[in-house]
């Protein structure tokens, strides 16, 4: 065989292997699966060489990290980062531009978890406390009874329980949570000389629509003036003994339910709305005399619808504000029964319940902030409210030939001052305690002081420093 003949055959084994070669070397590329003996070292500067240069990317495209030296990513289990290996994909295929991003619009109201609204300070802002009472008390003049005997006799307006209002340990913004809720009024005006108070409200509030809406209930009770009431003419008059009220019986209120619906909301603000009613579930008043004869009796038969609207303002993580403005609408009044000349109760005539409007405004400030958020005390904030309580229409009298049942007043207007603390305590409870001092005096005002003492528990998410702020 010539010398020619067997170079040229070297040259075509040689074109054949590389041929061979070059795909082989791609595969091993993309797979830790590697020939038995094969360490990569006889064609490393022959074809990693080649294959980076030919592969050279555009100006400003990111590159893969080169192994480090104790790492050889030709040896199966020496290195288990893949992406240093050179794909082919990446040599002959150039790299797709990412697409832009679209221009999504915010919605009106962010998307909330349940029950923790938007990520932001607004959500930490604590419940009002609250203040109120009830209005001015029903007036029973009369002068054919040997009770009434030209005297006045003060009874609750609807029931000796009080009147539900919505700034009364709630927040406008939507929650997930159980309450209870503990108020100590100190002489209200119910009967001569006043009586203490001591009312005890359970509820509960639920979300829904992604934190968007709330339904709350809220179930009143007290230690009151019973609803079966008696008098003598010793409690006018200091020559003859008294009965004694019965000052200290269990009495169920009117169960109150409120529907809540954010309608904006911001980082920094947000704005509710929505309305509440009142069902008559508490006892009709009876009065009458030591000897059981009828005086007079009030049904309590009628519902109120409660619109508000309310908003949170949070300018910083410390401070934040509050307000809240609803008016209580009676729909339908109270029936009203006193005794005809011959002793027999019969209908005189409906008391109706006079509009209010009620106006809340509330501030506080966040001192206390654990670094360790897993501690009891988690957060703790000082907090002053006043609240204005306005009748927008005269109250109502009812009478037969000598009973009169009501008193004429053209406005009824109270304000209360509120100061107090609130402490969350394992992020997902809030406990909150605070005074209540009546500004001004007169008829109109309904007890001397107040002390309250709230419990809120939130269920689902802990809270975050937008979710603990209510009145």
């Amino acid at each position: 065989m010539s010398i020619t003949h067997v170079r040229r055959t070297a040259g075509l084994l040689l074109c054949a292997g590389l041929a061979l070669l070059l795909p082989t070397r791609m595969i091993l590329a993309q797979s830790d699966v590697r020939p038995v003996g094969y360490s990569g070292e006889a064609d490393a500067g022959l074809f990693d060489a080649h294959l980076v240069n030919d592969a050279s990317p555009a100006e400003g495209t990111p590159t893969a990290d080169s192994p480090p030296a104790s790492c050889s990513p030709r040896l199966p289990g020496h290195c288990s980062d893949s992406s240093s290996l050179i794909s082919p994909e990446s040599v002959f295929s150039p790299t797709a531009p990412a697409p832009p991003a679209m221009n999504q619009t915010q919605p009106l109201v962010a998307s909330l978890g349940a029950g923790q609204g938007a990520l932001t300070a607004q959500n930490s802002v604590p419940t009002f406390l609250g203040d109120y009472f009830g209005g001015a008390g029903t007036q029973i003049t009369g002068t054919y009874n040997e009770i009434i005997n030209n005297n006045s006799v003060a009874i609750p307006l609807t029931n000796g329980v009080g009147v539900m209002k919505l700034a009364e340990n709630t927040s406008p913004i939507p929650r997930d949570r159980v309450f209870l809720s503990y108020n100590y009024f100190d002489n209200v005006n119910m009967i001569p000389g006043g009586l203490a108070v001591n009312r005890l409200t359970p509820g509960f509030e639920k979300t829904f629509f992604e934190g968007r809406t709330s339904v709350e209930l809220r179930i009143p009770m007290a230690t009151t003036l019973s609803s079966n009431t008696t008098y003598n003419q010793g409690n006018f008059n200091s020559n003859i003994s008294p009965v004694n009220f019965d000052s200290n019986q269990y009495e169920l209120g009117n169960l109150t339910m409120f529907f809540k619906g954010l309608i904006y909301q911001d980082e920094q603000f947000a704005l509710s709305t929505g309305l509440g009613v009142a069902a008559p579930t508490a006892d009709d008043l009876r009065i009458a005399t030591q000897y059981g004869d009828p005086v007079a009796t009030i049904t309590n038969q009628s519902w109120h619808l409660l619109p508000f609207v309310g908003a949170v303002y949070t300018p910083s993580d410390r401070w934040y504000a509050q307000g809240m403005m609803q008016i209580d609408i009676g729909t339908n009044g109270s029936s009203v029964f006193a005794p005809d000349p011959y002793g027999n109760l019969t209908k005189i005539g409906h008391l109706n319940d006079p509009t209010y409007l009620f106006s809340s405004i509330g501030t506080g400030y966040w001192f206390y902030d654990a670094a360790d958020q897993s501690s009891l005390l988690t957060r703790a904030s000082a907090f002053t409210e006043l609240h204005f309580n306005n009748s927008l229409q005269a109250t109502d009298t009812v009478r037969n030939f000598d009973l009169t049942v009501g008193s004429r007043q053209d406005r009824i207007q109270t304000v209360n001052a509120v100061i107090g603390t609130n402490l969350i305590l394992h992020q997902n409870k809030s406990l909150m305690l605070g005074y209540v001092a009546p500004l001004g005096g007169g008829s109109d005002r309904p007890f001397d002081g107040e002390f309250r003492l709230l419990f809120n528990w939130y269920f689902g998410a802990p809270l975050n420093r937008a979710t603990s702020v209510q009145f």
